[in-house]
């Protein structure tokens, strides 16, 4: 829960820095899905190749 509200406060921040056309919610809930995903992965858990090259593959899939 933290990284997908982290992700999402860092995405509206950074458009009120730095706006560039307009804001789209969407994007901000993308974000926070994608910190969800890597709190899944990475919480509490050793780092290592096949996790990452794993997290890398769910936000890549969910992307499309």
């Amino acid at each position: 829960m933290v990284g997908s509200v982290f992700a999402g406060v860092l995405d509206i921040i950074k458009y009120l820095v730095k706006p560039v056309g307009a804001f789209f919610p969407g994007l901000t809930l993308v974000m926070t899905l994608k910190g969800c995903i890597y709190g899944c992965f990475f919480y509490r858990r050793p780092l290592s190749l096949p996790r990452v090259l794993a997290a890398q593959f769910v936000i890549g899939w969910c992307a499309m």
